[in-house]
Parts: C-alpha cells; sequence; structure tokens
C-alpha cells in the first residue's frame, strides 16, 4: 500500500517580523503615554527625570539610562538623570 502525502508550505517570516514590529510599536507608544501622564502630574523636574530614565531603561531593556543637558556654552554636558 502506497501513502501519499501533500503539503502546503508557507513563509511567514514576513509576518513574524510585522508581528515584531507591532508590538515594539505598541511598546513605545505605552512608554509615551506612561512617560506624557508622568509628565503632567509632577511638579518637581529631577523627581520627573529619575522616574523617566528608569521607565526608560524598563522598557527598552536595557541597564542604563541617562538624561543630560547641554549648557548654555554648549560645550559641556551635565547629567541630570541616571539609571544603571
Amino acid at each position: 500500500m502506497a501513502v501519499q502525502m501533500s503539503g502546503l508550505y508557507m513563509d511567514i517570516t514576513k509576518r513574524k517580523q510585522a508581528k515584531e514590529t507591532l508590538e515594539v510599536h505598541a511598546n513605545q507608544q505605552a512608554m509615551v503615554a506612561e512617560l506624557s501622564q508622568m509628565a503632567l502630574a509632577s511638579t518637581d523636574l529631577t523627581t520627573l527625570m529619575n522616574s523617566c530614565v528608569t521607565i526608560v531603561a524598563q522598557y527598552l531593556k536595557v541597564q542604563s539610562c541617562k538624561i543630560l543637558e547641554l549648557l548654555p556654552d554648549e560645550q559641556k554636558l551635565l547629567l541630570r538623570a541616571f539609571v544603571g
């Protein structure tokens, strides 16, 4: 008795890439929304910046994040907030 098999193969690489891209964009939008709400609620700039670096590091899954301020002479950067 002969068994006959047939199959259909589809390359879903592009579909997976599109899904990953959508997930990245959704995470970015969630981060921006969270940061925006914090900015609206906060009156203390230092506390806001410290919270921002923590949230950005978490969303981006990095060990460190910092906010630098370009000083008026445009020659130096001042570390304003750091995590990691």
